[in-house]
């Protein structure tokens, strides 16, 4: 067994919500992608352009705020990964009220930014699987890294 144990802190935390607030951005980029032409076709056929352009204002309007907005003590405890572990063949990130798992084999890459390592799953995208060398309570990172000889990609920055 090979645990990183307690809250992340410095770079990877700062990775951990640039990242967030990126995956938020795309799919807001994606949702506007879709939602706008939708919205005009909407005016056209039924001739209401400012009623549908103001609730497309609020909209976006919305969600720009939202991104400027940084989550407070409280519920960035609640996001913020506090214990990954690996058992006999899954991977698993525990945060406070939320556990992710998946399957060793299932993992796509690794990547080492120097004082932590990010596990990016095959099929979905999640930061919760970020691994702080420092918070290493039990295994080592030799063990780590021989779980996925092929995936680790070395960074030298976010």
């Amino acid at each position: 067994m090979i645990e990183f144990n307690g809250r992340i802190s410095g770079a990877a935390e700062d990775f951990f919500w640039k990242r967030s607030k990126s995956f938020v951005l795309i799919l807001l980029s994606i949702s506007m992608a879709v939602i706008l032409p939708v919205m005009i076709f909407l005016s056209v056929m039924f001739k209401t352009a400012l009623v549908v352009l103001g609730y497309l204002g609020c909209f976006v309007f919305f969600f720009v705020l939202l991104l400027l907005l940084k989550p407070g003590k409280k519920e960035s405890a609640e996001l913020v990964p506090e214990r990954v572990f690996t058992d006999d063949e899954y991977i698993v990130s525990v945060c406070k009220n939320n556990e992710q798992f998946i399957l060793i084999s299932d993992v796509r890459k690794v990547t080492d930014y120097g004082e932590f390592y990010v596990v990016f799953p095959s099929g979905k995208v999640s930061y919760n699987f970020i691994c702080q060398k420092n918070l290493l309570t039990q295994g080592t990172l030799e063990e780590f890294e021989a779980l996925f000889p092929e995936e680790i990609i070395e960074k030298n920055r976010f």
